[in-house]
């Protein structure tokens, strides 16, 4: 088959995109249609349309640029090639530099707008897509939509990505392997570095985080220690109020205390002499003391005992020391 010839020659200015899309008018390519075996699997269909374009076009593969396009639910594709030299030659140079290189008809085959008849003449195939009055966009994720009336979003569609622009891109296989990979490469370093980023702004949020909270902490425990002396004050006072209401509603009776107290001891010996009583809530009294000997501190025990109004609430304390014995006795007073 004969390559198509021309006579309109658009100039690279006009069929590419600033951001790295070019697109490719028809009438540079030849285009066959063919029958895809279900056995083909996926592997095998780039070395499948390879062998295929060296059958039927009239240039060795070193001297074209061609791809394949897998019509959609069907099991049709299109196989076209297009001349380097020619290419260059009107000024498409250096087509690595982009991110996809494909036929203008192609987009319009994914999404139905172009049937497959229309495929056998190129130069009228172009004028047809050229009379559409639409547009190709490169998306940010490297897809590919139409703009204008034939939008793939109104369609149902979704944009073409990388599994059918691969194949579709008519730069040599070698090139679109290494080149995948690179992008493959270069994506997971992206999402490696913006982790990192993120992990880092983490840090730095703990860290100024930690910081305010360790500087909270020191002014509230600053003035913690500033009332605390208020703080105490306030309890004493609440503790002498307490004590004050338990006298007024006569349930601690700190007088009868000792009275009781007073009356046993007297009635046991006048040797035994009290130095401190420090009486407590709930009518509980500590009594620290001297007494002659031990027998008569054992007495006075006993009897506090005996009586119904005293109970020891822990073992008595006494140090006996130059003929003289010393005592710590806990009672507590029930009325």
């Amino acid at each position: 088959m004969e390559l198509e010839q021309s006579d309109t020659k658009p100039t690279l200015a006009e069929t590419e995109d600033p951001n790295g899309l070019c697109i490719v008018p028809a009438n540079y390519f030849f285009i066959e249609t063919l029958t895809i075996d279900s056995s083909i699997s996926i592997e095998e269909r780039d070395d499948f349309f390879e062998l295929q374009i060296e059958s039927i076009a009239p240039l060795p593969t070193e001297q074209l640029y061609w791809g394949y396009f897998l019509i959609p639910n069907s099991d049709e594709a299109v196989l076209y090639a297009s001349s380097k030299s020619r290419l260059h030659k009107d000024g498409f140079h250096s087509l690595e530099d982009y991110i996809w290189v494909v036929p203008e008809f192609i987009p319009y085959l994914y999404a139905g707008i172009l049937k497959m008849e229309m495929l056998s003449n190129p130069s009228h195939l172009a004028s047809s897509i050229q009379s559409l009055g639409c547009n190709i966009i490169l998306n940010e994720d490297q897809s590919i939509c139409i703009g204008g009336a034939y939008n793939l979003k109104n369609l149902g569609l979704n944009p073409m990505d990388k599994k059918i622009l691969w194949p579709a891109d008519i730069r040599i296989q070698a090139f679109k392997k290494q080149t995948e990979r690179n992008r493959k490469r270069n994506t997971l370093l992206n999402k490696t570095l913006l982790g990192s980023i993120y992990f880092f702004i983490f840090i730095l949020v703990s860290e100024a985080s930690l910081i305010g909270a360790n500087f909270w902490l020191k002014t509230y425990n600053s003035k913690i220690e500033k009332q605390e002396t208020t703080v105490r004050i306030i309890e004493d006072q609440h503790s002498l109020i307490n004590k004050l209401e338990q006298i007024a509603q006569h349930e601690l009776r700190p007088i009868a205390l000792l009275e009781r107290a007073n009356e046993i001891r007297l009635n046991i010996s006048s040797n035994i002499i009290y130095d401190t009583v420090d009486i407590s809530g709930e009518n509980e009294a500590t009594i620290k003391g001297s007494v002659s000997n031990v027998n008569e501190l054992n007495r006075y025990i006993t009897k506090l005992n005996q009586s119904k109004y005293f109970k020891i609430s822990e073992d008595p304390k006494y140090v006996t020391r130059g003929g003289k014995t010393t005592f710590t006795l806990q009672i507590s007073y029930t009325h």
